[in-house]
């Protein structure tokens, strides 16, 4: 089913099954699975967003930025160094 949202940009609203007269659907549950990827991709990217602007501003340690963020110590310490800080 197609869903015309306010920016006249079309949006796929798939309709999914998780059970059916079979047992569990696994498309469903594929599907299920690639939204929350989708969602987690998501996250991680905004929390990188946020964590270079934190190293950028010198402000706090890289261990409460990782604290601060939810990204593991050692992505903050790649990320300082790409930045060169």
């Amino acid at each position: 089913n197609d869903i015309k949202n306010t920016n006249l940009l079309t949006v796929c609203i798939p309709i999914i099954s998780v059970f059916d007269k079979k047992g569990l659907d696994m498309k469903g549950v594929c599907m299920c699975k690639a939204m929350e990827d989708m969602r987690n991709e998501a996250g991680y990217y905004k929390a990188t967003e946020i964590a270079k602007r934190m190293i950028a501003r010198g402000k706090a340690t890289l261990e409460e930025i990782a604290e601060d963020t939810g990204l593991a110590l050692n992505k903050i310490q790649e990320l300082s160094v790409k930045i060169g800080m």
